[in-house]
């Protein structure tokens, strides 16, 4: 991830206090990561760094949109994004895991937030998304790869009327 320097934060340069980053999202940023089911964006990212003893509060701050495909459609759709996630980061010998807090080891010099930022913006992608998530009508409808012969015969019989006909004993 050597192209993605300006998402790097000295640390250990850093006294206690409150710091501030800006970054910007483009579709560059998404080519930096392996196989991202994103490839274009436009997004910004406001960083709140609190830095304290023995430990880091990062708040993010992501809106934008990102292209992404209505999974109803298959079309291309400007997917907009309002991202805010708080982050707990401590310096610890023994690193753990843990959905709560992210354990660096004592004397970490820099912190890339690159990958934070990249897997906020795909948390705040719904699983299943549609042209109606964002407000707009889907162009493609199943009704529109119905034609009027595909319609059920009122008089055929039906798979339930089979099914009646079976014997369970």
């Amino acid at each position: 991830m050597s192209g993605l320097i300006e998402y790097i934060i000295p640390i250990a340069s850093l006294k206690q206090g409150l710091y501030e980053y800006d970054f910007e999202v483009t579709d560059g940023f998404f080519q930096h990561f392996e196989d991202s089911l994103l490839q274009k964006g436009t997004l910004k990212v406001r960083l709140e760094l609190e830095k304290r003893s023995g430990l880091i509060e990062l708040q993010f701050d992501i809106q934008g949109s990102v292209i992404t495909t209505c999974d109803r459609c298959l079309e291309e759709m400007a997917f907009p994004i309002d991202e805010n996630q708080h982050m707990v980061v401590k310096y610890s010998d023994e690193l753990e895991d843990d959905l709560e807090v992210s354990y660096i080891p004592f004397g970490t010099e820099m912190m890339d937030v690159s990958k934070f930022i990249y897997e906020y913006i795909h948390l705040a992608i719904p699983m299943a998304k549609t042209h109606e998530d964002i407000g707009e009508d889907c162009p493609v409808h199943l009704e529109d790869f119905l034609d009027e012969d595909d319609t059920a015969d009122d008089n055929a019989p039906s798979v339930w009327d089979a099914l009646k006909n079976i014997n369970t004993n």
